[in-house]
């Protein structure tokens, strides 16, 4: 039964292939030609993508330079990868001449060049590359890059906030700041991370906004048209009022893990210091994402949630329920009731673990307890 099913197929495709497909070859007289041809049947045709129809255009236009401008195209690639260079010369245009959608950003990069000589362009491909790299190094930082720890980390925290808009400014404030302002470079960057985390990762508010105001910000950047005082005021305009966010935050469930793990590592950082304790280096990577009620109860814990008539689907992911534990994490009893597990904490020396050995028990009251007062500690965390 099967090998007739695979003889059907092979005929089905052999089939299409001697009688139904239809190759066409279309011969020009030189470079620029193709490419006005291969415009037109995308017109016509299935639509590709904006670097696709970019990259015909620039190369359409570089005559004598076209092996150059070939080489930098690649080496532009090379850094972003295929898949996001569409993301990036949206990126790269609207922090350079004006905001623009991903529909509209062909029509505009070629209304940009247009008139442009083929030195004009080598030279457009020249800068692209350059940023191109920089790009790629902040959303994925190296040491050999930035040679800055400290840059390193907050990039990286950047990064697990998970946003897009922010490197259009960040774009524009590399190639303003960081060769001549490294200090104020981080400051900047510091108050996107908290602008960042209030505005979008809590709040939610409309990122539409945001992104018009990163534009503009960053064009007058380039053209140091604007202050980092003045920046922080913009900022400080747009930037959730603490009943807002704490409002907000009290009421958080999450369920991406490095993200909770991260909110978690910056409130006990901040309890430390409170207390005047050591400060300790925490990995991230290496630290485990402990829900206290567990998500898969034993028995005991499944006995207490139904006599307190407690849903745990409208507890699990909130992070008044979670806590951060490293070596002392013990994997078999994850899941023991939390009388059981209170010796796990006992083991942690985090303060974030130690105001859990308080409790007697652990409810609904002490979850939404213990995330108000996260949401009053995470307010001067990221403060704008």
């Amino acid at each position: 039964m099967l090998g007739n099913y695979k003889d059907d197929f092979i005929k089905g495709i052999l089939d299409v292939i001697f009688n139904k497909l239809i190759i066409i070859k279309i011969e020009v007289e030189d470079d620029i030609n193709a490419h006005i041809i291969f415009e037109t049947l995308n017109d016509r045709g299935l639509e590709l993508c904006v670097s696709d129809l970019l990259k015909n255009y620039v190369f359409s236009k570089s005559e004598d330079y076209l092996d150059e401008v070939a080489d930098l195209w690649k080496g532009m690639v090379n850094n972003i990868g295929d898949n996001n260079i569409d993301k990036f010369l949206r990126h790269y245009f609207s922090s350079k001449f004006k905001l623009v959608r991903k529909e509209e950003l062909y029509k505009e990069f070629k209304e940009h060049l247009k008139g442009k000589r083929s030195l004009e362009i080598k030279k457009l491909m020249e800068e692209l590359d350059k940023e191109s790299e920089v790009y790629s190094n902040l959303k994925n930082p190296t040491h050999e890059f930035w040679g800055d720890e400290e840059i390193e980390d907050m990039l990286d925290e950047l990064n697990i906030l998970g946003v897009e808009q922010v490197y259009i400014l960040l774009l524009s404030a590399y190639d303003s700041l960081f060769g001549k302002n490294v200090e104020e470079f981080k400051k900047l960057l510091r108050l996107l991370i908290n602008l960042t985390f209030r505005y979008s990762t809590i709040c939610r508010s409309n990122p539409n906004e945001l992104e018009k105001k990163y534009s503009r910000i960053a064009i007058s950047l380039r053209k140091k048209e604007i202050s980092y005082e003045i920046i922080c005021k913009e900022f400080r305009e747009i930037s959730p009022n603490s009943q807002i966010f704490i409002e907000r935050f009290k009421n958080l469930e999450i369920k991406n893990i490095k993200l909770a793990k991260y909110i978690l590592c910056k409130i006990n950082e901040y309890l430390l210091k409170e207390a005047g304790e050591k400060e300790l280096t925490i990995n991230i990577n290496k630290i485990n994402l402990e829900h206290i009620i567990p998500k898969k109860p034993d028995l005991n814990w499944k006995k207490f949630l139904e006599e307190k008539n407690l849903n745990l689907d409208e507890l699990i992911y909130r992070l008044g329920n979670m806590t951060i534990l490293g070596s002392e994490y013990n994997k078999r009893i994850k899941n023991k009731f939390f009388t059981e597990k209170k010796s796990m904490y006992q083991k942690s020396n985090l303060p974030l673990n130690k105001e859990l050995l308080r409790y007697n028990e652990f409810t609904k009251e002490e979850i939404e307890k213990r995330q108000f007062d996260m949401a009053k500690i995470a307010d001067k965390i990221w403060k704008v």
